[in-house]
């Protein structure tokens, strides 16, 4: 230990300010002062704590940046256990233990030669009673040699790729198979169309006040599936995962809790909390039965809406059968099914909200059903952690414990104007409800529709040159490609992993990415195929310059189209005839129809539709957006059809090609003038306009084939309407609907 931490660590407390270092410094004495002002701060912090142990005996420990647990915790049980502060760092050999939860990229070079450790390092030895080896806790990773001539780099990646080859035509779709985040991912959407369409087939019930929630969830469902024929270690600690010393733990029971051992810790790590862990494997038929089994059941109850949460988790909406049938005997009679049927237990939370459910459910677990009301609620959460409760995280846990909030009773002392001031008004307002065991979320307003598909690999990823990294990316994007099957992808998202600068070659999970820089693009996918998606993505990954070798993984994320109107397809707009649209003077008019092509191709002749009911533009245009919407979605059912106003003469003789002309327009330029000028007239688009432009691009798609041009007018129209009204905005995601429709025929 050094001189001046041990001369602190053997001073005898005492408060007499008689003492030296409760005396005049001299001038220019700045080391003096400095060491005064130490052995002040250590008797304040020993006089604060009463010592128990001597766990930290000869242990100098300085804090460094914010931790988890905080300072005055740690403080707390360094000092109560024999422990000394650092204050500050009065030399390389000053502090035995540096503490630390992250530290940037200048402290990881300056505290090389420190015993730097996680938080947990000093809550851990408290626990256990005796210091354990820092080593397992440290916060700066071991120094591994970074290989730095290429060769020896080279030889690494041929060494790893013997073992995991990421270039094989089966690694993509066999690693998927094996992936427990690829299962949960993939299952819950399949379960949540499937309770969309149950949606559309139960009988619209009246919506009383108050409702009946239950929320249902299968106990350590993982590790509960792994013991049904393994009834002899049910009493064990058991974790499921794939069993390396890198692999991380997917879900461990409570006896397994109780030694610290917890969801995503390495397998490594959680043998030394609990020496006598039993690892299992993953069975994902025997999820998927088991889920199947759990959603049936509360089909078969015929509940009002069912929003699926997880794999083995669901929010149920029983009010309509609660009128006949106590819930709390509703939960326990499904319990008892649930659990006749898959051998494994479920608890359920039963209350008048989501978040009462959400809470009675945790009040539940192992094996139970907890009912709580609006009265019986504040009583039974007082004691409840405010990170227990849904939505509340870390950081907004810590903003609250500023405020002196650690606990659901302790949110009576902070009033509603606090709490959005310190953590926003969305946040603040979610809180009061809370307290109030009130909220506004509704069962059968969740939504459950998909909104993305993506891939992410970034495990086995070691490639060599720029043709290796395009043909793992072309893999990637047919993986990506296969999921789409007839979604209307927008956007796609690319993430892209590389070595960070500082970080090992070899990293110390076995074939993981390591420590990484993460980057990101996005791009427009409207319209396009297969290839053309390869050549997108390729394109962009080889922007990134990155060195082949440095790659250690790629994300792909397609966001899909708004398609939650009726149909679940781009709406169509009904036909109008010129005589038949308003001609209020007020509103701008875009001249139509285009003059008709000359050349090989002709015009096909529109086919009458049965009359319906006309429509009176000058009301039409004075409706509110949302309702001039529906009733666009809705035009099959009872807007009339008529043949469009364009000319239907006989075709023309073979002539030399004319591109189609559009109010006498044919350039591309000229085009997005009049798109520019006819959203600058107006604040919304008039129902006849929108009918004359669809009815050009359709020609341009039907008849000229120039399919390229009408991509680029509708990609600009939707460029051009981001900073307009929200209705400008819909009619551009409309267009690029139809587009793509149109598109996927011609591919």
């Amino acid at each position: 230990m050094h001189p001046a931490a041990k001369r602190l660590h053997d001073h005898e407390v005492s408060g007499d300010e008689t003492n030296i270092e409760y005396g005049a410094s001299e001038f220019g004495g700045f080391g003096q002062y400095f060491r005064n002002k130490q052995i002040k701060l250590d008797t304040q912090l020993r006089e604060a704590n009463q010592c128990r142990s001597q766990i930290f005996k000869d242990c100098h420990i300085y804090l460094n940046g914010r931790t988890e647990p905080s300072h005055t915790i740690l403080k707390g049980l360094i000092v109560s256990n024999g422990g000394s502060i650092c204050a500050f760092l009065g030399g390389k050999t000053y502090a035995t233990h540096i503490v630390a939860e992250h530290l940037t990229k200048r402290k990881n070079n300056q505290f090389a030669n420190y015993k730097v450790v996680k938080p947990a390092w000093v809550v851990n030895c408290v626990n256990q009673g005796k210091l354990l080896d820092w080593t397992n806790y440290r916060a700066i990773e071991s120094s591994l040699p970074t290989l730095d001539p290429k060769e020896t780099q080279e030889q690494i990646i041929l060494e790893e790729r013997e073992k995991v080859n990421c270039l094989a035509p089966d690694y993509i779709s066999s690693y998927y198979a094996r992936s427990r985040l690829h299962f949960l991912s993939t299952k819950k959407a399949e379960l949540r169309s499937k309770c969309q369409q149950l949606a559309g087939q139960l009988p619209v019930a009246e919506r009383p006040s108050p409702r009946t929630i239950l929320h249902i969830d299968f106990d350590s469902f993982f590790v509960a599936v792994a013991l049904k024929d393994k009834p002899d270690l049910k009493d064990q600690p058991i974790c499921v995962s794939w069993g390396g010393p890198s692999s991380d733990i997917a879900s461990c029971n409570y006896k397994a809790r109780e030694f610290g051992v917890q969801n995503g810790m390495w397998v490594s790590r959680a043998l030394q909390l609990c020496p006598k862990l039993v690892c299992l494997s993953y069975n994902f038929d025997e999820y998927t039965r088991c889920s199947d089994v759990l959603y049936q059941e509360i089909v078969d109850l015929r509940p009002d809406y069912v929003t699926a949460v997880s794999v083995d988790e669901a929010l149920v909406d029983v009010t309509s059968l609660c009128s006949k049938t106590d819930a709390s005997q509703l939960a326990q009679e499904l319990r008892s099914r649930i659990k006749a049927k898959t051998g494994i237990e479920a608890s359920v939370g039963v209350a008048p909200n989501i978040f009462l459910a959400k809470m009675a459910l945790r009040l539940a677990k192992p094996a139970g059903v907890v009912c709580l009301t609006q009265s019986s609620a504040p009583q039974r959460l007082a004691n409840c952690s405010v990170r227990d409760l849904p939505g509340i995280g870390y950081h907004i846990a810590a903003k609250l414990a500023d405020l002196g909030v650690t606990n659901y009773s302790h949110l009576k002392r902070v009033t509603e104007n606090t709490l959005k001031n310190q953590l926003g008004n969305a946040v603040g307002t979610k809180l009061v409800d809370y307290l109030n065991c009130q909220d506004s979320d509704d069962i059968s307003l969740m939504d459950q529709v998909q909104k993305s598909v993506g891939v992410e690999l970034c495990w086995g990823v070691r490639l060599l040159n720029d043709n290796e990294v395009a043909q793992f990316t072309s893999n990637l994007t047919e993986e990506l490609w296969s999921r789409v099957q007839s979604l209307y992808p927008e956007t796609l998202t690319i993430k892209f992993y590389r070595r960070a600068a500082d970080a090992p070659f070899v990293t110390p999970k076995y074939m993981g990415c390591g420590r990484c820089d993460v980057t990101s693009k996005t791009r427009r996918v409207v319209g396009l195929d297969l290839e053309g998606l390869k050549t997108l993505v390729i394109q962009c990954v080889q922007s990134f310059a990155c060195p082949p070798m440095d790659m250690r993984g790629l994300g792909l994320q397609l966001r899909l189209m708004d398609t939650t109107t009726p149909t679940h397809h781009a709406i169509k707009f009904p036909q109008l005839e010129t005589a038949s649209r308003s001609t209020s003077p007020n509103k701008p008019k875009i001249q139509l129809p285009p003059s008709r092509r000359r050349g090989p191709t002709t015009l096909s002749q529109f086919v009458n539709q049965p009359d319906k009911v006309e429509v009176d533009m000058e009301v039409f245009d004075n409706l509110p957006s949302q309702i001039k919407r529906e009733i666009m979605a809705h035009e099959d059912e009872f807007l009339v059809k008529v043949p469009s106003s364009r000319s239907r003469s006989e075709p023309a003789a073979v002539t030399t090609y004319e591109p189609v002309s559009f109010r006498g327009v044919t350039s591309e330029a000229g085009l997005r003038q009049v798109l520019r000028d006819w959203m600058r007239s107006a604040e919304s688009p008039h129902y006849e306009d929108v009918c004359e432009f669809r009815d050009f691009v359709d020609y341009l798609f039907d008849s000229d084939w120039n399919w390229t041009k009408a991509i680029s007018l509708v990609n600009y129209l939707n460029h051009c309407s981001l900073n307009l009204s929200q209705d400008w905005q819909y009619l551009a995601k409309v267009m690029q609907e139809r587009v793509a429709q149109k598109i996927l025929p011609i591919n």
